[in-house]
């Protein structure tokens, strides 16, 4: 083998190499190939290891020029937050891709990534739009209505929407297969990893680890779709009909941490985005997040992220 050969087969073998192969994919996705890739875990698995979750981290949340400029006011924040909601749910429960756009213009591919029956993933695949005089007419107008920058927007539209046509059609559902197969890989290995773990542990009878990864599930769901709001045990509990004893061990069992612990996370996470990719205000941020304490988000983020929300923003 020449030393070229050698080389490039060595360095295939590199990217290869998990985690590292799940980022060096999401990231050619998004640099190389140029598309906007946004990826919300409705399972929970990437919480299970850090170095999965920091391939996950940088594409949690929509925060692309577009989607920046129109977070720069909170209201429309709140507005993004609640399309997005009623999309991961659509194409989770339906587990079925559909194409659309969102209130304010830009068009994506929304898709789910089932593995065993069962949505571990919905991913939005962007940003298209025709950049036709319509379109145009329709984003001026909403930047109007929702008080956003016109001229800005539609810059920056212009510059990030790429035109869906049939040419790219093929290389579109190759660019989804790859996507969903790295993420199926991932969680089978947290799978995996979990198998092992309980191995180790002490037995525990099959109907009562049914039940409880029943109960962890639906609890991991509800903070999901919640985790915006003020955080209530009482009310997660009633959602998974048992008491609030039984949800936390069940939540601690299959997930490795409390409730409370993955609640912070989320809201972190989303913290970190938000801090990056708008101007909001760290109250601002604080309770949108469902905090109502600001001093208190900022040592939750702390204990997470190592910084204060200000120095996570000054090095972003």
């Amino acid at each position: 083998m020449n030393p070229a050969a050698a080389e490039l087969n060595r360095r295939l073998q590199e990217r290869m190499l998990y985690p590292d192969g799940l980022a060096a994919c999401f990231e050619h996705v998004s640099k190389s190939l140029g598309y906007a890739l946004t990826i919300y875990d409705t399972k929970g698995f990437t919480f299970k290891d850090a170095s999965l979750r920091a391939s996950f981290e940088p594409y949690a949340m929509h925060t692309h020029p577009f989607c920046s400029m129109v977070k720069k006011n909170w209201h429309n924040t709140k507005r993004c937050i609640v399309n997005r909601k009623y999309s991961v749910r659509k194409a989770a429960t339906e587990q079925r891709s559909f194409y659309g756009k969102c209130y304010m213009g830009v068009e994506e591919i929304v898709f789910p990534v089932v593995h065993g029956g069962e949505t571990i993933a919905v991913v939005f695949l962007g940003q298209f739009g025709a950049r036709d005089q319509k379109d145009l007419e329709w984003i001026s107008g909403k930047a109007e209505q929702y008080q956003v920058k016109q001229e800005v927007l539609l810059d920056i539209y212009n510059n990030i929407a790429m035109k869906l046509d049939e040419t790219i059609i093929e290389d579109l559902l190759k660019v989804i297969l790859m996507i969903s197969q790295f993420i199926v890989l991932a969680y089978q290995s947290t799978l995996l990893s979990s198998q092992i773990n309980d191995n180790i542990e002490l037995p525990v009878a099959e109907t009562s680890l049914s039940r409880a990864q029943a109960v962890a599930k639906l609890a991991m769901e509800r903070v999901q779709s919640t985790y915006h709001e003020t955080f209530s045990l009482t009310t997660i509990a009633r959602h998974c009909n048992c008491s609030t004893g039984y949800v936390s061990r069940c939540f601690s069992q299959v997930f490795g941490m409390s409730l409370v612990k993955y609640v912070n996370q989320i809201r972190v996470q989303h913290a970190k985005s938000l801090l990056g990719a708008t101007t909001l205000s760290i109250t601002e941020i604080a309770l949108s997040l469902g905090f109502n304490d600001t001093n208190y988000f900022s040592k939750v983020f702390k204990s997470i992220a190592g910084t204060s929300p200000v120095a996570y923003r000054r090095r972003e």
